[in-house]
């Protein structure tokens, strides 16, 4: 009688144990999670095999799930007197680092950028009109009838940037439809324009105004049940002489990525 009354003892006092498995999201066990019940000071870590084994009180129980690095999980179990009890399956999401989502940025937008300017190569000075301007029949080159644009020309030639020629053409006014000589106005870069040109066709020259580089990530957020992750981050921005209304400074963009078997990778 003894005996029996002790192994009653024995077994009701004996630790009651959580056992389950953690996993990645490729399917992989992962090790060194840290899992925990809320309100209590039982704690275990996963194995090689994502695998723990957790003392608890029978009860309602919170089981917390944390590895730097991935999303945290929980589960929410109410157990009675069950010695061992198995809990589902944990999977954690991996977080992309700061580090992946560089050179996922990288990849997409390509570093360093540069934004351009086209200048033509002709410019035929239009004659305004009491409704606007007067075009000469046949041309089909630019205007010159922006102030806009005469001013940015203008700061150019002043920087030494380009050369301003001129010419004269003969044409029929679209208006009046008297033949009349017309101004064109010709653009040659200089040799200092020369090394920010990027292209050139037979109308125009495009000239890069600024560089961007790369400058930081700002925040890394996961979305949508951890199927995707947003980033934000910062773009350098540095102009040349044909970016003078752009200041030295940076803008902020934001990046998306979503998750696939081989991982991370760019929503466009």
């Amino acid at each position: 009688m003894t005996t029996i009354l002790l192994s009653i003892l024995f077994f009701s006092c004996a630790k009651k144990k959580i056992e389950g498995q953690v996993f990645d999201n490729f399917h992989k066990p992962l090790e060194g999670v840290i899992v925990t019940i809320s309100n209590s000071t039982f704690q275990a870590t996963t194995d090689s095999k994502g695998s723990y084994s957790i003392d608890y009180v029978a009860g309602n129980i919170n089981l917390c799930y944390a590895k730097q690095g991935y999303t945290s999980g929980n589960l929410n179990l109410n157990i009675t007197n069950k010695e061992s009890f198995p809990a589902q399956r944990i999977v954690l999401i991996k977080i992309p680092t700061t580090s992946e989502a560089k050179d996922l940025i990288i990849k997409k937008e390509g570093f360093p950028q540069y934004r351009t300017i086209e200048i033509k190569k002709e410019y035929l000075q239009s004659r305004r009109v009491l409704w606007g301007f007067a075009k000469v029949r046949g041309w089909e080159g630019t205007y010159l009838d922006s102030e806009e644009l005469s001013e940015s020309l203008n700061y150019y030639s002043n920087n030494k940037l380009i050369v301003i020629g001129k010419k004269n053409i003969e044409g029929i006014n679209d208006w009046s439809g008297v033949l009349e000589s017309w101004l064109v106005y010709t653009i040659t870069p200089t040799d200092e324009g020369k090394k920010n040109i990027v292209s050139e066709n037979a109308e125009e020259y495009i000239f890069k105004t600024c560089d961007l580089n790369f400058g930081e990530i700002t925040g890394i957020q996961m979305q949508e049940q951890f199927k995707t992750a947003t980033a934000n981050y910062t773009i350098i921005i540095k102009p040349t002489p044909f970016g003078f209304s752009i200041s030295q400074g940076s803008e902020n963009r934001p990046a998306k990525f979503s998750l696939s078997n081989e991982g991370w990778r760019n929503i466009d």
